[in-house]
This record gives C-alpha cells, sequence and structure tokens, in this order.
C-alpha cells in the first residue's frame, strides 16, 4: 500500500470523492451512501454525490435517481438545494 496522499476533488468546502478509493461519489459504487424515498422532488433514492466540511456545517448533497434532483442533508433534514461551485462537473 502507498503512503501516497491522495489528491482531493472540492470546491467551495464540498468534497466529491470517496476517501476510501478516490473515486467520484457519483461513480463509487463500493462505498455509495443511499437514502430509499429521500428525494423531495419525487420521493426517489438519493444517492451521495458530495460531503461538506465545517464551513458548510458537514452538510451531505445527493443526487436523485430518479429525477436528478439535487438535495442536502442538514441538521438532520433533507431539502431540494440549488447547485453551487463544483456541481455541474463532478455530480
Amino acid at each position: 500500500m502507498s503512503n501516497e496522499k491522495k489528491k482531493r476533488i472540492w470546491r467551495s468546502g464540498v468534497r466529491f470523492d470517496c476517501p476510501d478509493c478516490g473515486l467520484l461519489w457519483r461513480d463509487d459504487i463500493e462505498h455509495a451512501e443511499l437514502i430509499a424515498q429521500g428525494c423531495p422532488e419525487c420521493h426517489g433514492t438519493l444517492s451521495l454525490v458530495g460531503m461538506g466540511e465545517s464551513i458548510v456545517e458537514f452538510a451531505k448533497w445527493y443526487r436523485c435517481v430518479n429525477c436528478e434532483a439535487l438535495a442536502m442533508k442538514r441538521r438532520g433534514e433533507i431539502v431540494s438545494a440549488k447547485p453551487r461551485t463544483g456541481f455541474s462537473e463532478f455530480t
């Protein structure tokens, strides 16, 4: 195992890659975090695409696998969200 530090992909306080394997969350099937019936728009399944750091109070961003809407989970609540910097490129 290499001791190299993995390059992290982040924008505006949001990480878009898995710390375990380095894949973008959108492409990481093995470590995917899913929320069944969590989409605020269509009640479809949400898939993790970004994890926030302290600057965004450790929020998590999800994309609906059905309607592709973006949602955010913060303080235990899932709400519709607008894209931030990096979301069009990495989610």
